[in-house]
């Protein structure tokens, strides 16, 4: 997984997008549901917590599948 950028790649060692099923390794594979960003900035951490770094952010009106 080393080879992609984590900030574009949905993928994570305990969780992956699942056309990314066989190209990196994780202990599960999802399908992700597109929405739609309302509020004005949305930080995007590097795991589910509060204490974790900001990875990157998406800005209003944006799509994103979660």
């Amino acid at each position: 997984m080393s080879e992609y950028d984590r900030r574009l790649t949905p993928a994570r060692p305990d969780l992956a997008a699942a056309h990314l099923r066989g190209k990196v390794e994780a202990a599960r594979f999802v399908e992700g549901v597109r929405m739609q960003i309302v509020a004005p900035v949305v930080d995007l951490k590097s795991a589910p917590s509060h204490e974790a770094g900001l990875d990157t952010q998406a800005l209003a009106g944006e799509i994103v599948t979660v």
